[in-house]
C-alpha cells in the first residue's frame, strides 16, 4: 500500500536535540546515566533508552555522585539544579532551548519585581521548571476559568509566559482575560509553534485521505490533538504507538494513507508504522504501486546497486578516456555488490531503525544473499587477478577489510583509534567506489592515462562521497542509537547538508573547467553535468522531506550513476 507521510511528522528539534544528547551521553559513558524523569513524553524512546543503559531516576531523589544525569527537554528549576549539582553528579544539559528562553524571560522581569503569570498545564515538568524561576511569585493558569482567581496584586508589574507546548487558541483566548485583569502585564508568547505547523499540515491533508494515521505516546497531549484536528477535518483517524498496533484488515478498506506523528514521537518508529503499511498487500494494486514496490525489492537486493556500479564505471570509464570495457563494468558492479551485500548480511542492526523492513529482508533471505555475495566476490576478483595480481590482491584485501570491520573483528590496536575516526565509513565507502569505477579501468590500460583520469577519480570520488552522506543524513537517527560516528552526527545536520551543496558544485565546476582545458571530451564533459544536477536535486528533495523513506532516497540515489552510465552509452 502506498503512504503519504506528512513533511512536519515526528520529532521536533527541541526534542531531537535531547534524544541526540542522551544517546550521545550513553555511547560515550563509562559510568551509569540517567534522565531525570522521562526524557520525552513517549514510552517507546524510554524504553529504547533503558536497552542503551540509560534510566529513568525519580526526580525526588539525590542521584550517585558517580552518575551522569541527563536533564529532560522539559527542563528543570533552579532549586534542582543546585541539588544535582550539590550530589556530585555529572550534568548533561538537554533542556529545549525555548523552554530555557522561558526560563530567562521569568528570571529577568522577576528579579525587577514582576509577578509571574504562567498558562500551562498542572504537574507538567515544564511548569515546575517555570515556578522555580519566578522568584517575586507566581500563579498557573491552566483555562480560562481559572483567571477570576489570580491574586490582587495592584500595580506590581506582571509578565505573562506559557507552557511551549499548549495550544495556540488557547493562548490567544486566556490572553485577552488576563489582560482585562492586569492591564499593566507583559505578554511574551512562548509557545513553539512545532505544535500548531503539524495541525496546520493535517488541516490540509485531511481532506485528501481516507484514513490519518496519528502515531505518539498515549501520554501526549499535542498527538491526541492531531488525531481530533484529522477527524474535524473530514478523515478517519486512529492513534496508534508502534506498528504492533496495525490492523491489516482495517486498514485495506483505505486507498489513501497518511502518516502523521507528534512532535515527541521519534523517526525510526514513523519509519516502521509506514513499512508495516506499505507492506499491506493492495487488493486492488495499480501500475504505479506495482513499479514502486518492485523498485523497493530491487533496492533492498542490492540488485539496483549493482546497476549503480556497473554503469558507473561505463561513465568513468568514458570520462577518463578509455575504451569501453563490459568486463571491467562487470567487475566492478559484481565486487561492490558482494561488499555492500556482505555487510549488510552481517550488520544490519542499525537498519533496524533506518529502514525496518530492509532489516526484515535481509533477515527472511539471508543465505540465499550471501551465496550469490560470494559468487559475485569470486567472479570479481577473477576478473581482477586476470588484469593483474596486484588488482586481484587489492580486490581482495578491500573485502577482508569490509567483512572484519563489518563482523567488528578489526584489530585491537586500530580500535578507538582508526575505527573511531568522524566520518571513517564515507571516506572508505568513497574510496572503495572510487577505485571500483576509475581505478579499474586503469590498472587495465596504463597506457591510456590522461589527465581526463584524474578527472574521473575526482567525479566518481565526490559522487559516491554525495551519495553516502545523503544516505547518512537519512540514517542519522538509527545511526547515532547504534553508536555510529557519521558525517552528520560529527559534524551535524546542516553542515552536512552544506557540505554536500559545496561538493555538487564542486563537482560542476571540475567538469566544466575540465572541458574548457580540453581534458576530457567536449562531447561528454558537459553532458556529465546532469548527475551532477541531479545529485543536487535529491539533496533539494531531501531538504523538503519529498525523499527520506521506505528506501525511496536510496532508489533516487542509485539513480545518479545510472543517469551517468546511460548517458555515456548514448555518446558513445
Amino acid at each position: 500500500m502506498r503512504v503519504k507521510l506528512a513533511k512536519t511528522a515526528g520529532f521536533c528539534w527541541g526534542v531531537e536535540r535531547a534524544l541526540d544528547i542522551a544517546l550521545d551521553t550513553a555511547n560515550d559513558a563509562s559510568s551509569e546515566v540517567l534522565t531525570h524523569g522521562p526524557l520525552i513524553h513517549n514510552p517507546q524512546t524510554v524504553e529504547l533508552l533503558e536497552q542503551k543503559s540509560v534510566f529513568v531516576s525519580d526526580p525526588q531523589e539525590t542521584p550517585s555522585n558517580t552518575s551522569l544525569v541527563v536533564i529532560r527537554a522539559h527542563g528543570i528549576s533552579p532549586q534542582v539544579r543546585d541539588r544535582l549539582r550539590g550530589s556530585g553528579a555529572g550534568i548533561r544539559d538537554a533542556t529545549c532551548p525555548l523552554v530555557a528562553k522561558v526560563h530567562g524571560v521569568i528570571r529577568k522581569h522577576s528579579r525587577m519585581g514582576a509577578f509571574t503569570v504562567i498558562i500551562g498545564e498542572e504537574g507538567h515538568p515544564e511548569v515546575d521548571g517555570h515556578k522555580g524561576y519566578a522568584e517575586a511569585g507566581s500563579h498557573l493558569i491552566t483555562c480560562m476559568e481559572d483567571v477570576p482567581g489570580l491574586p490582587d496584586i495592584g500595580d506590581r508589574p506582571v509578565v505573562v509566559v506559557a507552557q511551549t507546548t499548549i495550544n495556540m487558541r488557547e493562548w490567544k483566548g486566556v490572553e485577552e482575560a488576563i489582560l482585562r485583569k492586569y492591564p499593566q502585564a507583559q505578554m511574551f508568547n512562548t509557545i513553539c509553534d512545532a505544535t500548531e505547523v503539524r495541525q496546520e499540515e493535517v488541516k490540509k491533508l485531511a481532506p485528501d485521505v481516507d484514513l490519518m494515521v496519528v502515531v505518539g505516546g498515549r501520554n501526549s497531549g499535542n498527538t491526541n490533538r492531531l488525531v481530533e484536528v484529522a477527524k474535524e477535518g473530514g478523515a478517519d483517524s486512529i492513534l496508534i504507538e508502534t506498528e504492533d498496533e496495525i490492523d491489516e484488515k482495517f486498514l485495506q478498506q483505505y486507498k489513501n494513507i497518511a502518516v502523521t506523528a507528534g512532535a515527541s514521537t521519534p523517526d525510526w518508529m514513523i519509519r516502521r508504522v509506514v513499512n508495516r503499511i506499505e507492506a499491506i498487500p493492495d487488493p486492488n494494486p495499480n501500475i504505479a504501486d506495482k513499479l514502486f514496490d518492485i523498485l523497493k525489492v530491487l533496492s533492498r537486493a542490492n540488485a539496483l546497486l549493482f546497476l549503480s556500479a556497473l554503469l558507473g564505471s561505463i561513465a568513468m570509464a568514458k570520462l577518463g578516456g578509455f575504451s569501453l570495457s563490459m568486463k571491467l563494468a562487470l567487475t566492478a558492479g559484481l565486487y561492490l555488490f558482494a561488499a555492500h551485500t556482505i555487510n549488510r548480511c552481517v550488520s544490519y542492526e542499525a537498519d533496524r531503525y533506518n529502514e525496518p523492513n530492509r532489516a526484515l529482508f535481509y533477515e527472511k533471505h539471508k543465505p540465499i544473499l550471501l551465496t550469490l555475495s560470494g559468487v559475485a566476490a569470486l567472479v570479481s576478483i577473477a576478473f581482477g587477478v586476470s588484469i593483474s595480481y596486484l588488482t586481484g590482491g587489492i580486490m581482495v584485501a578491500g573485502l577482508v577489510w569490509a567483512i572484519f570491520c563489518s563482523l567488528k573483528l578489526e584489530p585491537r590496536a586500530l580500535v578507538g583509534r582508526v575505527m573511531n575516526l568522524p566520518a571513517l565509513k564515507i571516506l572508505v565507502l568513497a574510496s572503495g567506489w572510487t577505485f571500483s569505477m576509475a581505478g579499474l579501468p586503469a590498472l587495465a590500460n596504463s597506457q591510456a592515462i590522461s589527465t581526463g583520469w584524474v578527472v574521473s577519480i575526482f567525479v566518481a570520488f565526490g559522487l559516491i562521497f554525495f551519495r553516502t552522506g545523503l544516505m547518512e543524513l537519512r540514517d542519522i537517527q538509527g545511526d547515532r542509537i547504534v553508536g555510529k560516528r557519521t558525517l552528520p552526527i560529527v559534524f551535524g545536520k546542516a553542515q552536512t547538508e552544506a557540505l554536500m551543496g559545496a561538493v555538487c558544485a564542486a563537482l560542476a565546476a571540475a567538469l566544466v573547467s575540465a572541458t574548457i582545458n580540453g581534458w576530457v571530451s567536449s562531447s561528454f564533459g558537459y553532458v556529465m553535468l546532469v548527475p551532477v544536477m541531479y545529485a543536487g536535486a535529491c539533496l533539494y528533495w531531501y531538504s523538503r522531506k519529498i525523499l527520506g523513506h521506505s528506501g525511496l532516497m536510496e532508489v533516487a540515489a542509485d539513480q545518479i550513476f545510472i543517469v551517468a552510465g546511460v548517458l555515456a552509452l548514448l555518446v558513445a
